[in-house]
């Protein structure tokens, strides 16, 4: 009797690890999907961004494009976990009230519908821009002259 039940269990279990192995072996409804991450990553943040650049770069420097030195823009950006935007703060440090109001408005008018994935988590990013002018004494283009036989001044 032992012997049929052993017999009877091995023609069970071959099959079922064979089955199992299979590549398809699951349906496509119970194979498991990664679920959404808790928030969202600096890339996806700057894939999303990056569209705005030119414009956002336009937008400061035809308030602050006199400015010497060194120049930062931040845009604080709350995203709901639907992927819109709750919320959008721009901060322009070394400005001016006016200029930074100015700069602000123009930034919010280009970033307000901007839409992100969704996740399971509200996520606050903050994207920097960075500006640097300055004037250096003799820069800028200079007139040469290149010939094998040389210059006449």
């Amino acid at each position: 009797m032992r012997i049929h039940t052993s017999l009877a269990l091995v023609a069970l279990f071959v099959p079922a690890v064979a089955v199992a192995d299979a590549p398809r072996a699951l349906p496509k409804l119970a194979k498991l999907q990664t679920p959404a991450s808790k928030s969202l990553e600096a890339s996806e943040v700057a894939d999303q961004m990056r569209f705005y650049t030119t414009d956002i770069n336009k937008c400061y420097l035809d308030t602050a494009g006199q400015v010497r030195g060194a120049g930062k823009l931040e845009i604080k950006l709350a995203i709901h976990r639907t992927g819109k935007l709750d919320g959008i703060d721009v901060a322009t440090p070394g400005l001016s009230v006016r200029a930074s109001k100015r700069i602000a408005d123009c930034v919010k008018a280009i970033v307000t519908d901007t839409a992100f994935p969704e996740r399971r988590a509200p996520t606050t990013a903050i994207v920097p821009f960075f500006y640097q002018r300055t004037s250096a004494p003799s820069s800028g283009p200079q007139l040469s002259c290149w010939n094998p036989r040389g210059c006449k001044t």
